[in-house]
């Protein structure tokens, strides 16, 4: 199970955060919808001024909250621009957060823009309710 989580910071730019996995082709995005019960992908590009602005409050929100007391559940991102294909639903903007629930995609729960209040509030309904 999730054999790309033991070499996640490899080739990572120095200011990245480094407990946020970057999938790195369509079949390692389909390898942790399949392997973690709950997933949370933020959809991002290098240009996007807001994702810039929060990619360290995601690793953090992920550190603080969930990282180390929930294992079924992981963080990762994946930036658009590379285009790896065969989305469910294709982001309509960025960032732009999808989650899947035992490798269901769970539309109702799509947060666009930087909004990570709102994507803590989702998973908090996933895990809690």
């Amino acid at each position: 199970m999730a054999q790309y989580k033991t070499i996640k910071n490899f080739g990572l730019e120095k200011d990245e955060p480094t407990n946020i996995l970057e999938i790195e082709n369509l079949e390692h995005r389909k390898s942790i919808i399949k392997d973690f019960k709950v997933v949370i992908i933020d959809y991002y590009t290098t240009w996007c001024g807001p994702c810039k602005k929060i990619k360290h409050l995601y690793s953090d929100l992920y550190g603080k909250h969930y990282e180390d007391k929930y294992p079924f559940v992981i963080f990762v991102k994946e930036d658009i621009g590379k285009k790896f294909g065969d989305y469910i639903i294709t982001p309509t903007g960025v960032p732009c957060f999808h989650f899947y629930i035992n490798g269901e995609f769970q539309k109702d729960l799509s947060v666009v823009g930087g909004d990570l209040e709102k994507v803590k509030q989702n998973i908090d309904s996933i895990l809690f309710d």
